[in-house]
């Protein structure tokens, strides 16, 4: 993570983080999309800003998945007994990326 501060006031910062992540295992609900979906609504939502007071930001985002394995269980009904075991759900439509 760098985040280092400009010597002159109203400059540009540029900051960055590095992630990488070694066999992580993701599982992805249906109401997950639509928490990341309204959280994206609400950050970019808002009153603007004072334009005097306004000091502009670079955020650097890097993300690094090895070995990853993706679950997405996005069925009709949203019904999943457990996330662990895509067999037994019933009508849950699992997939393995």
């Amino acid at each position: 993570m760098t985040m280092p501060t400009p010597l002159s006031w109203k400059s540009r910062r540029d900051w960055g983080l590095d992630l990488t992540l070694d066999r992580p295992e993701v599982s992805l609900l249906r109401d997950h999309v639509q928490l990341i979906s309204d959280l994206a609504k609400d950050w970019s939502s808002g009153a603007v800003g004072d334009f005097h007071h306004f000091i502009p930001n670079h955020y650097n985002f890097r993300v690094t998945l090895l070995n990853y394995e993706f679950k997405l269980f996005l069925n009709d009904f949203n019904i999943i007994d457990d996330p662990q075991k895509p067999e037994p759900n019933g009508k849950s439509s699992s997939r393995t990326i």
